[in-house]
Order: structure tokens, then sequence, then C-alpha cells
């Protein structure tokens, strides 16, 4: 139990790019949320233009794995990752609650930007033509 208070404590004093850092983003994206000084326009700012660097990211992933594979096996691809968007997008809608204020908005901005980046990160490891 202390070691889960300890954990709650440090998520709450640690700054926010320190908690995403071991989520792969990049160091521009860090160093601008260190920047902000927890002004939430800015923040969203930096994690915008980080989804846009993992999303294009994504797209080429997705791109590179689907024409090394056969007609059969893009379609189950295309598939998967439609219903992966599905989920991504009504999550975050979810955390995007417009009863959370400002912090909603920031919790819906992370979890696109470190979902997006797992999933660029899980295609780029499928090998085309398996």
């Amino acid at each position: 139990m202390k070691a889960l208070l300890l954990a709650a404590a440090l998520m709450l004093t640690a700054p926010i790019s320190v908690l995403m850092a071991q989520d792969g983003l990049s160091s521009q994206c860090l160093q601008c949320l260190e920047n902000t000084g927890g002004v939430v326009p800015d923040m969203i700012d930096c994690l915008q233009a980080e989804y846009e660097k993992q999303d294009a990211r994504l797209n080429a992933a997705y791109k590179k794995v689907r024409a090394g594979e056969s007609e059969e096996q893009a379609k189950k691809l295309r598939t998967a990752q439609r219903a992966w968007i599905q989920f991504r997008d009504a999550y975050g809608d979810y955390l995007y609650d417009p009863e959370g204020g400002t912090d909603a908005r920031v919790s819906a901005m992370i979890w696109l930007v470190v979902c997006t980046t797992e999933q660029a990160e899980r295609l780029e490891r499928l090998s085309p033509a398996r």
C-alpha cells in the first residue's frame, strides 16, 4: 500500500515530460512540454505536434506492412487497423469529458499520442510478407 501511495505522490509532483518519457515520445515533444510551464493550451500544441509526427510514422509503417502482404492478409490488416482506430478514438472521446476541465483535454491528447506511438511501433515490428 505504501508503494502505491508513493507512486501516486510521485505522479502528482513529477513534471509531465518525465512521466511521458517512458512512453517513447520524442525529445522534441518532451522539451516542448517542459517549456510550457504547465500552460494547457501550450501543452496541447506540443502534444498535437507530436501526434502529427507519430500519425505520419504510423501511416508509413502501415503502408509498408500492407504492401508486403497477400490480398487476404492486407484485408485483415485493414480491418484490424480500422478497429484499432475506432477503439483509440472512442476511448479518447471518453477521456475528453467536457465536465473534466482542462485536465480532461490533456488526458485525451496524451492518450491519442501514446496510443498512436505504440501502434506505430507495433506495425514497425511486423515484417512484410511474413
